[in-house]
């Protein structure tokens, strides 16, 4: 499987729309809303176009020439941001996702990022692999911490010096 990152595009509103509809939701927040429209995809692909390098850096995830997923870090201030990615459930297990940290901490270093943060509930095994893999150490915890209105977790605190 050939796996890359690039800006998202316009186009891109439909299949977006489909992740977001299809992706594993059990550790994501409620800050993506279900059910997923295109029109806000739409919206929210517009707003990555327009903040990328000033409010974070933007990335679709491409597996075998298909947008599967998303990758994304919201600046924090001070060399910081904060890290974020999912995937559609195909492209889940194959490796797509390390690939995607990898490459997305280089591009965070190119653009003066020197610490990413991610957070991850404590049963998101996947995740903490993927994070591990890349180098992030766990630095802390978030004890019983609402992640949504229907999911209290302990949420675990990774960073990763770029």
């Amino acid at each position: 499987m050939t796996t890359e990152l690039r800006h998202w595009q316009n186009s891109d509103a439909e299949i977006l729309t489909e992740i977001c509809n299809n992706t594993d939701r059990t550790f994501l927040t409620d800050a993506l809303p279900f059910p997923y429209n295109e029109d806000y995809a739409a919206k929210r692909i517009e707003y990555c176009l327009t903040e990328e390098g000033k409010a974070g850096f933007y990335r679709a995830i491409v597996a075998d020439g298909k947008v599967a997923g998303n990758i994304d870090a919201v600046v924090a201030g001070n060399g910081e941001a904060i890290l974020g990615y999912y995937l559609s459930p195909d492209a889940c297990g194959k490796g797509t996702a390390t690939f995607a940290v990898k490459e997305f901490c280089r591009i965070a270093a190119e653009n003066g990022i020197k610490l990413l943060t991610a957070r991850v509930c404590r049963g998101n095994s996947a995740s903490v692999r993927v994070l591990e893999k890349n180098g992030f150490s766990q630095t802390g915890i978030l004890k019983d911490y609402p992640v949504k209105k229907t999911l209290r977790c302990d949420v675990l605190i990774f960073k990763k010096k770029l």
